[in-house]
């Protein structure tokens, strides 16, 4: 269903797109756990998790973006690794690995010298593995996490609200650009029948070839 759904997006997009953007992407951040019905003191139930993520992406230009500022749309697959760290017992941890699907609204153009900026925000679709184990360490949760009310039931899945802002620089010719810039999410959908939602912000870099779908 998921591969329908794509393509319901792509074929759509590319018939009114200028360029095409195939890139892979690396990067760095943090996620935690967070309990959306706390209205005072930490929202976060532990210390943030540190971890690598890898993903690939397609970026359609509405317009030529080395010319003009346009809009785009991104669409995107990435794989990481979200939860939190017990603060007082940090060899107790929930870790699990989210696949994420992300469509993406963006502005973008050349501010010169091969520079191009970029804002995105759109949503995204992680899906969990909840078969496996998700926590791990030798104390109950409740009593790892200070701020953890009850033992985490974790779904298959999650919606997040995603932004980020960024830079590329061409390094061939126009054709071959590399990035780097800032992301974070926001949990919109529970990770568990209760109140609690993941957070995340990181850093992200990557290799891009673009290709011209029409005449400039």
């Amino acid at each position: 269903m998921k591969k329908i759904i794509l393509l319901l997006i792509i074929f759509p997009v590319t018939a009114f797109s200028q360029k095409l953007d195939l890139g892979i992407d690396f990067g760095y951040g943090f996620s935690n756990i967070v309990n959306s019905k706390i209205t005072n003191g930490r929202a976060v139930i532990g210390s943030a998790m540190w971890k690598p993520n890898y993903g690939i992406s397609a970026v359609y230009y509405f317009k030529n973006p080395n010319i003009a500022i346009s809009s785009a749309i991104k669409v995107e697959y990435k794989r990481t690794q979200k939860g939190s760290i017990s603060e007082d017992f940090p060899s107790n941890k929930y870790q699990f690995t989210a696949d994420a699907i992300n469509l993406l609204y963006r502005i973008g153009g050349g501010i010169g010298h091969g520079l191009r900026f970029y804002g995105d925000l759109g949503l995204g679709f992680n899906t969990f593995d909840n078969r496996s184990a998700y926590y791990f360490g030798d104390k109950e949760p409740t009593m790892a996490f200070n701020n953890l009310k009850e033992n985490l039931d974790l779904k298959k899945s999650e919606t997040n609200f995603i932004f980020g802002v960024g830079l590329e620089k061409s390094i061939y010719k126009n054709k071959i650009f590399a990035s780097a810039g800032a992301i974070g999410e926001a949990g919109i959908s529970k990770i568990s029948p209760s109140s609690y939602r993941t957070q995340g912000i990181g850093f992200t870099c990557g290799i891009k070839y673009e290709f011209d779908l029409k005449n400039d």
